[in-house]
């Protein structure tokens, strides 16, 4: 898990298809005889003789608490995170970063959580009036809990390819494009290894909430999907000891690796204007025109970060109540195009 007192630089980046984001504590040590009770320490008074001078009080026994041993200190930050250039406690330079396809959808915002903690963050239009996040984190083992993941695109898959991410979903889209095909994308890849929770053995049990949980909703919760699934750090770990049932360790997936296209970093800033709030507008064309989403960015002066609005609502973590905020907000604008008739792969 993340050191909770440390500071993460998250780089967001927005597009219109593909869009682009990133007390201590006192302890009383209370005196104790051989056998275990307490001894008591009487108050003594002094008696003043008739010359005024006080007379000494007899010492009475009482055991010695032992200095509190000091909580060990916690390791410096040391290693440069390659995707946002902040020291790290743990060494990640050989790990792959994960690439997590999170919902985002209104009715996903309740139980949405991790993306706080991601290093990267992408927003895609993957429907009229529906984005999703494409969350990248430079270390799986201090993710926390990310949720809730959702089917990928091939767009996905090309962004992570930029990072030689290992890209984590729940299913994949077909389309009867090639370009937009996920299978026929991959293919083109080269085969990446990707991690597809609806494939996992391990997470069709409702009771392995610590490996990562595929829950089916009784139609009290959402309607549109029939699945939620939950990703955390043991559900990789797990899946990466899962030599035999795993079809992510089956198909050669690892996590050893070096990053691809790892930025560049400078202490120079970039030239520009100052911005109090930017609002993006996600549109397609084909479909429903008249769905649009937008979203905003607010300048914390505070943190000096940018938070993030759904609309006009603050976009908040569901698990820490946190709102969104990124240090630098990028937007990149692209042709979206709705195809009618493809879907989502449900086995």
């Amino acid at each position: 898990m993340k050191n909770k007192g440390q500071t993460k630089r998250i780089t967001a980046a927005l597009c219109t298809a593909v869009i682009l984001f990133s007390s201590a504590s006192c302890n009383l040590s209370i005196p104790k005889d051989q056998d275990g009770s307490l001894v008591v320490i009487p108050l003594t008074t002094l008696e003043s003789t008739a010359a005024g001078n006080a007379v000494e009080p007899e010492p009475t026994e009482a055991t010695t608490a032992e200095p509190l041993e000091a909580p060990p200190a916690m390791p410096e930050p040391q290693y440069p995170n390659v995707l946002t250039g902040e020291l790290e406690i743990l060494d990640a330079s050989n790990l792959l970063p994960l690439a997590v396809v999170v919902d985002n959808c209104s009715a996903a915002l309740e139980s949405q959580s991790g993306i706080l903690e991601s290093d990267v963050l992408y927003e895609t239009l993957v429907a009229p009036g529906v984005t999703r996040f494409l969350s990248i984190y430079a270390d799986y083992r201090t993710t926390g809990v990310i949720s809730n993941l959702r089917s990928a695109r091939a767009s996905d898959l090309k962004i992570a390819a930029q990072y030689g991410a290992v890209l984590a979903c729940n299913g994949y889209h077909s389309s009867s494009d090639s370009e937009n095909d996920f299978l026929s994308v991959r293919s083109a890849l080269g085969n990446s290894a990707y991690i597809n929770t609806m494939r996992e053995p391990a997470w069709t049990s409702e009771s392995s909430e610590l490996l990562g949980t595929i829950r089916r909703f009784d139609g009290s919760g959402r309607s549109d999907i029939s699945y939620e699934t939950l990703l955390t750090p043991e559900a990789i770990e797990y899946v990466l000891a899962s030599q035999k049932y795993s079809e992510f360790t089956k198909s050669g997936g690892t996590f050893e690796g070096e990053v691809k296209n790892a930025p560049v970093f400078s202490d120079q800033p970039i030239a520009g204007k100052g911005a109090e709030r930017v609002t993006l507008t996600f549109t397609a064309s084909g479909g429903d025109t008249a769905l649009v989403k937008s979203v905003s960015f607010g300048y914390n002066e505070e943190s000096g970060k940018y938070a993030r609005y759904e609309g006009f609502r603050p976009h908040t973590d569901s698990e820490t109540g946190e709102q969104l905020e990124f240090s630098n907000v990028l937007a990149l604008l692209t042709d979206v195009k709705y195809v009618d008739g493809d879907s989502d792969e449900n086995p």
